[in-house]
């Protein structure tokens, strides 16, 4: 697409996250006990999104804001219950970020990209430990991270498009310390994958099929002109006529609702029956011309 485009996706996430830190039990030093695991959830996320993109050629350079809300969890319960054990979960609430994308158009209409930016994201984390709840942690953790990934987006019409992407985001550590009166003192590393689908809308411009930008226009009247830089382009609809010089391969057409431009192999417009019938009928007229001034 060119220009500005806005949208909506849907998809399914994973996360896995790298826990590392210190327990404290009783009869032992406080925060002497080391404890390392890893934990992983799934879970499903929807959001919009919103950009600006400009082609060069099949080279495709645009910038996208967008935020996500989501339910990617995993928890974890204790074996024992009492004093013994902990439970502790992880929730991705939602993110919202921005991102570089650049991407190279096919020849179908299809832009296969790549994507790079920040995301700041809010995670919901619990540490349930022994019988005073009110040493317990249950918060919500902001921080940053880096998300990037690779897509496609097929056009549908000429202004909108379906799109399939693939991203990993890693995200910093945050951590805690418990208020009980043998801490546990945790810190968090998380990374999350996500695939997601969407339809957006762009707002003046898609690819044609040779990645050409087209602009959207409604079918009207046009003039349409493959000529020579000497030769000026008609104005007016009295001015558009058939005319077809083989010297300097001049051919103007005049028709309702064909596309305003159809670009053939060669980079030049396709000759179809059309082009031939007027073409003939541009030279017939000129053969009746020839006839009277002789």
């Amino acid at each position: 697409m060119q220009g500005f485009y806005a949208g909506a996706h849907a998809g399914h996430g994973g996360l896995d996250s790298h826990l590392d830190g210190y327990h404290s039990e009783e009869g032992v030093p406080p925060l002497s006990q080391a404890y390392a695991g890893d934990f992983s959830g799934m879970g499903g996320i929807y959001g919009a999104f919103v950009g600006y993109g400009r082609s060069f050629a099949r080279w495709y350079v645009g910038l996208e804001a967008g935020v996500d809300t989501s339910r990617i969890d995993w928890s974890h319960d204790r074996e024992t219950r009492g004093s013994g054990g902990r439970d502790f979960s992880v929730e991705k609430k939602s993110d919202y970020g921005l991102a570089l994308r650049l991407g190279y158009s096919l020849p179908n209409g299809t832009l296969l990209y790549g994507r790079v930016g920040p995301v700041r994201v809010r995670f919901n984390t619990t540490w349930e430990k022994g019988k005073n709840p009110d040493a317990n942690i249950d918060d919500s953790f902001t921080t940053d991270g880096m998300r990037y990934g690779v897509g496609a987006e097929i056009p549908l019409s000429q202004q909108a498009f379906a799109r399939l992407d693939y991203t990993r985001t890693d995200y910093d550590s945050y951590g805690f310390r418990t208020g009980h009166g043998n801490p546990d003192e945790m810190e968090f590393d998380n990374r999350e994958s996500l695939f997601r689908m969407g339809l957006a809308s762009a707002s003046e411009y898609l690819r044609d099929g040779g990645g050409v930008i087209r602009r959207q226009v409604q079918p009207q009247h046009r003039c349409f002109l493959h000529h020579s830089a000497e030769a000026p382009a008609p104005q007016t609809k009295e001015q558009c006529h058939v005319k077809h010089t083989v010297e300097t391969q001049q051919v103007r057409i005049c028709q309702r609702g064909i596309p305003r431009r159809t670009r053939g192999s060669a980079g030049g417009f396709k000759r179809t029956d059309a082009w031939f019938r007027l073409a003939e009928r541009g030279r017939r007229a000129q053969r009746r011309r020839q006839g009277r001034q002789r």
